[in-house]
């Protein structure tokens, strides 16, 4: 039962992460994740310092080691391989780069639990997308 629960959980963060809806996490979903949560060093070190482009390989590599068909975007199974493999597509252990996806995904699960156990209001526990600026949602989900 538990990869069920990742999954399911995995499939929560997914939603959460993919702004537009499509079916697919571009470096611009990751890159504001990443932003509001501020979990890894290396990217905040690089946005502090202002350089912007070195944030943006951060993301670009995590999506490089996670994005199996090569298309320059995570669909949800890719995602959800990130989270329940323990090797990556090469057949390696775990990267540097697949552990900053899972920790970015668990972050955003943790985020939306704490969340949803304090709404109160009949359906109001579960968060849609975000209609507003993506900053305010995660403002939102993370306070």
């Amino acid at each position: 039962g538990d990869a069920l629960l990742v999954r399911a959980r995995a499939r929560e963060a997914f939603m959460m992460l993919d702004r537009n809806g499509d079916g697919f996490l571009r470096k611009e979903d990751v890159y504001e994740a990443m932003a509001a949560f501020q979990f890894d060093d290396a990217f905040n070190a690089k946005r502090e310092a202002g350089d912007e482009k070195g944030a943006l390989a951060v993301v670009e590599k995590m999506i490089q080691e996670i994005d199996i068909d090569g298309d320059g975007r995570i669909d949800l199974e890719e995602f959800i391989s990130v989270l329940t493999n323990s090797q990556n597509k090469k057949g390696e252990g775990r990267s540097q780069m697949q552990n900053r996806m899972s920790m970015l995904a668990k972050n955003i699960v943790d985020a939306h639990q704490k969340k949803s156990t304090k709404a109160v209001i009949g359906s109001g526990s579960h968060l849609i997308h975000p209609s507003n600026e993506y900053h305010t949602y995660f403002d939102l989900l993370i306070s």
